[in-house]
C-alpha cells in the first residue's frame, strides 16, 4: 500500500487515457487512492487564488483556461499547438542563418532562457528593436560550453514574437496567445452569463 495520490490532470487528457493511469497506479503502485484534479485549478490554488485565467506553456504546446470557484470552464479551454521547442528552433535557425555554427539542444535552451524577451506593450517592443539594431552582432554576449562567444540581438526578440505572431514565423494560419487569451476570457464571460 503506497498511500494516497494526487494528480495534476493535463487538460485534453482523454477518458481512456485516465483509465489506464487508473489501472497502472492501483495495479501497478498499488496506491490507496487516487484523485484527479486540473493542473490549471492547481496553479491558481498554489497561489491562493480559487478563479482566474490560467496560461501554461510547456516544451510543445501552450494551453489556456478560466476557473471559476476551483472549476475549469471547459467550454472556455485553448490549445496553441507552438511553444517552448519551436522557439528553440526558430532561435537555432536564426543564428544559424548568421553564421554561428550549429548549437546542440542543451545550449540553445540556455541560450534561449536567458536572451529570449517579452516586450510588455508596443512601445516597448519598438524600443528593443531599435536598441538592438539590424541584429548584426548587437546585443548580449554569451558564451557556448565550447569557449565560442556568439553576440545575440535581434533573434531572442524575434524568435519570442513566435508567442504573438505564429503566422509571421510559422506561416500557419494561428492566432497568437493575447488573441487566444481574449477569446477564451470571452468564452468564459458568454458562458457564465447564462
Amino acid at each position: 500500500d503506497e498511500g494516497n495520490l494526487l494528480y495534476a490532470e493535463p487538460l485534453f487528457m482523454s477518458k481512456a487515457e485516465r483509465e489506464d493511469l487508473c489501472q497502472i497506479m492501483f495495479e501497478v503502485f498499488n496506491v490507496a487512492g487516487l484523485f484527479f484534479c486540473d493542473q490549471a485549478v492547481l496553479s491558481l490554488f498554489v497561489c491562493g487564488k480559487q478563479t482566474g485565467c490560467v496560461v501554461d506553456i510547456g516544451h510543445d504546446k501552450i494551453d489556456i483556461a478560466t476557473v471559476t470557484d476551483g472549476q475549469t470552464n471547459t467550454p472556455s479551454v485553448r490549445r496553441l499547438d507552438f511553444a517552448g521547442c519551436t522557439q528553440s528552433n526558430i532561435l537555432r535557425s536564426l543564428l544559424e542563418k548568421r553564421g554561428c555554427g550549429i548549437l546542440d539542444e542543451r545550449e540553445i535552451e540556455a541560450l534561449k532562457e536567458r536572451i529570449c524577451a517579452v516586450a510588455g506593450s508596443s512601445d516597448q517592443y519598438k524600443q528593443m528593436q531599435a536598441a538592438i539594431g539590424n541584429g548584426n552582432g548587437a546585443g548580449e554576449s554569451y558564451k557556448l560550453p565550447d569557449g565560442q562567444e556568439i553576440s545575440v540581438g535581434k533573434e531572442g526578440v524575434t524568435a519570442s514574437e513566435l508567442l504573438f505572431s505564429p503566422q509571421q514565423l510559422l506561416g500557419v494560419e494561428s492566432a497568437g496567445i493575447t488573441e487566444v487569451v481574449y477569446n477564451s476570457i470571452m468564452n468564459h464571460h458568454e458562458t457564465s452569463m447564462r
